[in-house]
């Protein structure tokens, strides 16, 4: 089985684990500053930190190369 069955080849811990914390944050941020939450707002912040989370775990940081 795959560990990530998603189009972005993150693994579905990092998913997971990236959008508990967004919506407690959001979550938090609506209920002690009265701010709005936006779902695409957070749909877009997740895909982003987890496609960055994955490439910083692939690449090699002495050499900035991709590891194969």
């Amino acid at each position: 089985k795959s560990k990530s069955a998603n189009s972005w080849n993150v693994p579905w811990g990092t998913i997971f684990t990236l959008a508990l914390w967004k919506f407690w944050k959001d979550r938090n941020n609506m209920v002690f500053r009265q701010e709005d939450c936006n779902a695409q707002e957070a749909a877009r912040f997740i895909h982003l930190q987890a496609i960055e989370i994955q490439e910083a775990f692939l690449t090699d940081h002495f050499t900035g190369r991709k590891i194969p």
